[in-house]
């Protein structure tokens, strides 16, 4: 069975993240998107809120899960016998961002592949700092998290 780990701090979830994980979806037979908690970190959102945005936008994906940890994510991976990272890239500096981690994971367990899915288009400006500002400043969220976090959001807020 190949298992994956889509990590992030996904604070909050966007769209963008979730055009990557349904295609990572078809591509793995185990998905598990890992919220990412460190406790030197401020978010907007607890992690409570961040797992829950996560799980009821991805309801639908059968070989989707979604768990949170701590820690390095190498010592994640081998915890739940995923063998693949999956991140997602927007663009260059992306690119180069997400080789430096790659480097680091490689170092720490050179078993370890990442798997680079490139974002749609049209969601390339998409970000959880876009999302949060337009939260900030009460922006239409319709383009930016998907329709399942943006009703949680109303519930909590």
């Amino acid at each position: 069975m190949k298992t994956a780990v889509f990590p992030g701090s996904f604070d909050p979830v966007t769209v963008g993240h979730v055009d990557v994980i349904k295609r990572a979806a078809r591509l793995f037979d185990r998905l598990i998107v890992a919220v990412s908690v460190n406790t030197e970190k401020k978010y907007m959102f607890s992690a409570a809120e961040r797992l829950e945005m996560l799980r009821r936008s991805l309801k639908d994906l059968e070989n989707v899960e979604v768990s949170s940890y701590t820690g390095f994510t190498t010592d994640y991976l081998a915890a739940v016998g995923a063998s693949y990272v999956v991140r997602g890239l927007r663009g260059a500096s992306d690119f180069e961002y997400e080789k430096m981690i790659n480097s680091a994971y490689k170092t720490a367990d050179p078993t370890v592949e990442t798997v680079c899915l490139f974002s749609d288009g049209a969601k390339d400006f998409v970000s959880s700092t876009v999302a949060r500002e337009f939260i900030i400043y009460g922006k239409d969220l319709k383009n930016v998290m998907p329709a399942a976090a943006i009703e949680y959001l109303k519930e909590i807020r």
